[in-house]
């Protein structure tokens, strides 16, 4: 797993697991969390709700939800989780709040566009 963060993008922070079976305990970001999952399946547990995405879709979870996301030896996740301030989301939504917890959603220009962020010195 490695972390990094994106000079050319005011500092974005992106964390990119290659791989991983690294189970995550509960614990809340203060920023909006927009997952690409480029291999196997995501776990995330809210309380004692489970949601699974799986490759080549996008999650996006809100600031300060509560979450884990286990996994187990057998499940390998690749993914690549994008930091956003809940600014910029305001922002592009004409300065009026955007209500959400936790969505899933397919959106293959968005996903390569993504991907070609990481990829970026």
């Amino acid at each position: 797993m490695k972390f990094i963060r994106k000079n050319n993008f005011n500092g974005l922070e992106i964390l990119v697991a290659t791989e991983s079976d690294f189970s995550f305990p509960i614990h809340y970001h203060e920023t909006i969390c927009l997952t690409l999952i480029y291999e196997g399946i995501e776990h995330a547990k809210f309380s004692s709700k489970i949601m699974n995405a799986t490759a080549g879709r996008i999650t996006v979870l809100a600031p300060f939800i509560s979450h884990s996301n286990p996994y187990s030896k057998a499940d390998i996740v690749s993914f690549a989780t994008f930091y956003i301030d809940y600014d910029v989301l305001k922002y592009f939504n004409n300065g009026n709040p955007v209500l959400f917890d936790y969505v899933s959603f397919e959106d293959e220009y968005l996903f390569s566009t993504l991907t070609r962020c990481i990829e970026l010195p």
